[in-house]
């Protein structure tokens, strides 16, 4: 019994930690997808590196995100800029819908323990982010930048 608790907080974290991985992978493709050269996808806090494979930086402690680019992403256009800040929250969304409506066809295992606390996380983390926190820089004050 004890053996399943920890395979279930181990799964949980990992589900975090991939939430994270969505959210700024979809921020790179946009910045694809409108023409800029974004060089690196930071996953993580300060602290020791984990996993550094070119594109991709994974520190110890993996909350939190950033895409690094050639380009300040504060200098760009405001619709290019606000496109790049919604993509992270609606690829958190879409992904965890997706994901939860295929858990939810599954039976009760590790598996589906997973499935839930990955879609749950992943439309927490994008509704959380379109919260506008100027203090903090979140995608959402960058989105509704303008409007408020």
């Amino acid at each position: 019994m004890l053996l399943i608790i920890w395979i279930m907080i181990i799964l949980i974290m990992v589900a975090g930690v991939l939430t994270v991985v969505t959210h700024e992978c979809s921020h790179y493709l946009m910045a694809r997808f409108l023409g800029l050269h974004p060089s690196k996808i930071h996953i993580g806090i300060r602290g020791r590196t984990l996993i550094d494979c070119g594109i991709f930086h994974i520190t110890a402690i993996p909350l939190g995100g950033r895409v690094y680019s050639m380009e300040d992403f504060a200098e760009i256009d405001s619709r290019p800029r606000r496109l790049i800040a919604i993509a992270g929250p609606i690829g958190n969304i879409l992904v965890g819908v997706i994901v939860l409506i295929g858990t939810l066809n599954t039976t009760i295992s590790c598996w589906w323990v997973f499935g839930m606390a990955f879609s749950f996380l992943n439309i927490l983390a994008g509704v959380a982010n379109m919260v506008p926190i100027q203090s903090a820089k979140t995608d959402g004050y960058w989105i509704f930048q303008k409007s408020l």
